[in-house]
């Protein structure tokens, strides 16, 4: 229990009604206004730039806070805006990394190039990424590099069976092994309608489960994939990329490259000038793009912890982030799914 009380010019700050903190208050409190007494409060934060503060410290709240009592309980305004917005309420049980709501992103300017020297740049660049996940749904981009021109010469997302036949259609020209359970198989069993397939108890578990794959494309091409079962724990995804090579892992197991050599170093020189013409980097969505640019245009729902280029991104830090994405809390996934 925090409290914040005047006394003889004073404000006393009291945690569990133990006095930590006595600041002294040269004027008063309160101002006088048309026969009011008004007292201006700011919740979670400072109402200007914190580079104006004496003694510089991080000013935003993050967190929390329940039973508040403002001016012992005669101030109710306070109450009644966060009543009527669900993004400032708390969630029944929060856990850490950020949750993307499944609407919006954010925007990052990362820099991929190496430099050399003060004026030029090295003739190489890598692109790093490692990304904690726990999902809600199954469809959705989680990092994306993004032109000024609208291409997407970068993308890695979660898809489901339903949501691209080219990706299975891949997956069957190359000869890899048939669908593993998802979820152990614990599907509606009416799903099997919207497929026209007939399931008995014996094969539904491996026919009714929603095949899901973690892609890495570049533009509308898919170069690495993955089939996955995200459903029942975080998970770790892993991409790197440089001028000769692309790479993609989940939990430590390497995806399958979809391309000949020949047609991975067209891929690649294409992601190439991309980088050097410069790219923003967007977490957990994408803009206004053509859904022809990429396999995969869905804002991802869901926790995700984020680090690119050896930096977990704090998504405070944004240069533009959706109001309804939560920089340091989730829900408890298991809820939403």
């Amino acid at each position: 229990m925090i409290s914040v009380e005047e006394l003889d010019r004073n404000l006393v700050i009291k945690v569990n009604k133990d006095a930590v903190m006595k600041i002294a208050v040269a004027g008063d409190l309160f101002t006088f206004d048309k026969g009011l007494y008004q007292l201006n409060l700011t919740v979670g934060g400072i109402p200007f730039k914190s580079h104006d503060l004496i003694q510089p410290m991080n000013t935003r709240m993050d967190g929390c806070m329940r039973s508040w009592n403002w001016l012992n309980g005669e101030e109710t305004s306070i109450q009644e805006t966060v009543q009527k917005s669900e993004k400032m309420q708390c969630f029944l049980v929060a856990g850490r990394g950020s949750f993307y709501p499944g609407r919006g992103f954010a925007l990052f300017a990362i820099d991929y190039l190496h430099l050399s020297n003060e004026m030029q740049y090295e003739a190489n660049w890598s692109i790093e990424v490692s990304a904690e996940i726990n999902p809600a749904t199954d469809t959705g981009v989680l990092f994306a590099l993004v032109s000024d021109d609208k291409e997407v010469p970068l993308s890695l997302a979660l898809v489901d069976y339903h949501s691209t036949v080219k990706v299975k259609r891949q997956a069957t020209a190359s000869g890899s092994v048939g669908p593993h359970v998802l979820c152990h198989g614990k599907r509606d069993p009416d799903i099997c309608t919207d497929w026209s397939i007939n399931c008995n108890d014996a094969d539904r578990a491996v026919l009714c489960a929603v095949f899901e794959f973690i892609i890495l494309s570049v533009k509308n091409t898919v170069v690495c994939r993955l089939e996955v079962n995200v459903c029942d724990k975080e998970h770790m995804v892993e991409i790197s990329a440089s001028r000769d090579h692309i790479q993609l892992s989940f939990d430590g197991i390497l995806g399958q490259v979809e391309l000949f050599d020949t047609e991975l170093q067209i891929i690649l020189s294409t992601l190439n000038d991309h980088i050097y013409q410069g790219v923003k980097t967007y977490i957990g969505g994408l803009p206004d793009v053509e859904v022809t640019r990429t396999p995969v245009t869905a804002f991802y729902q869901g926790c995700m912890t984020i680090t690119v280029q050896e930096e977990t991104l704090d998504l405070d830090n944004a240069l533009q982030k959706h109001n309804d994405i939560t920089s340091h809390s989730c829900p408890l996934i298991k809820s939403l799914k």
